[in-house]
C-alpha cells in the first residue's frame, strides 16, 4: 500500500501546491497506508486558469472520494 506522503509528494510535484489530507475533519498523517489507494493518474498540471477549489472538485475529489485536501 501506498503512504499518503507519497500521494501528496506526487501531487505536489505535479500540480504545484502542497495539500493536507482531511478525514472526518481530522488531518490524515503521512505515514497512513491505504487512505488514497488510487493512484494520481493524471500527467498534466491543471490549467494556470483553475483554482484549488477547482482541482479539488475536479481532480482529487473524483479521484480519493472519501478523503477531502485542505491547503
Amino acid at each position: 500500500m501506498t503512504t499518503v506522503a507519497t500521494r501528496i509528494r506526487r501531487i505536489a510535484d505535479l500540480e504545484g501546491f502542497d495539500i493536507e489530507v482531511m478525514r472526518d475533519g481530522e488531518v490524515v498523517p503521512a505515514t497512513d497506508n491505504g487512505v488514497l489507494n488510487a493512484t494520481y493518474q493524471f500527467e498534466k498540471r491543471l490549467k494556470h486558469t483553475k483554482t484549488v477549489a477547482d482541482w479539488i472538485k475536479e481532480r482529487f475529489e473524483k479521484t480519493y472520494p472519501d478523503s477531502h485536501a485542505g491547503s
